[in-house]
């Protein structure tokens, strides 16, 4: 019941008393891992990002095959600038589920941030594999290609992500500075 009613007051963005209903239904059965996962999200949009990592931490060890929660971790780690941990469970979450498309998107995020990459390369194209339809993965994907002054394939990529949402501030800006370097000075002015 409380699980329920957290879930509810989370989606309408009522957070402290989401907070509060998560808390007694992990009161009431404490180690109900999907409960435990909930807190740790709930957690972490209250940027209470180390207490949310202990909560992904619990999970784990009750149930060690929940990919979910791996990836949820991922996420809180990587907010925590802990990027090599971060990866280890975003790995962990493909590992057991490897279509997760997220999961591949933001693990390639981290690998980028630690200058991996090519292995960072590899996510994205798994990511955008599995779930072409998302205009944050090709913009982020669009910076990785920049970092090797790939500007053809920059170009290329911020461009899906701007017919996928046309009004995708990040891409326009990032096309812009793609096009800047390349000289292309009128379509710079276009993107923007």
């Amino acid at each position: 019941m409380h699980h329920i009613e957290a879930a509810s007051l989370y989606q309408m963005g009522q957070l402290e008393e989401a907070e509060k209903a998560i808390r007694v239904a992990v009161f009431t059965e404490p180690k109900k891992e999907s409960y435990l996962n909930t807190y740790g999200v709930i957690l972490r949009k209250n940027n209470r990002i180390n207490e949310a990592i202990r909560s992904y931490e619990l999970v784990i060890k009750i149930k060690p095959n929940f990919a979910d929660v791996y990836y949820n971790c991922g996420n809180a780690l990587n907010e925590a600038d802990r990027k090599e941990e971060a990866v280890v469970h975003f790995k962990k979450c493909l590992e057991i589920n490897p279509n997760h498309a997220s999961a591949h998107h933001n693990c390639a995020n981290s690998l980028r941030d630690l200058k991996k990459i090519d292995d960072a390369l590899v996510h994205y194209s798994k990511s955008s594999q599995l779930q072409y339809d998302n205009p944050d993965m090709h913009c982020n994907w669009g910076l990785t290609w920049q970092l090797q002054e790939r500007w053809d394939r920059a170009i290329e990529e911020f461009e899906i992500a701007i017919s996928q949402k046309s009004d995708h501030a990040p891409s326009h800006i990032n096309l812009g500075s793609a096009f800047a370097v390349k000289e292309r000075f009128d379509e710079a002015c276009d993107a923007l």
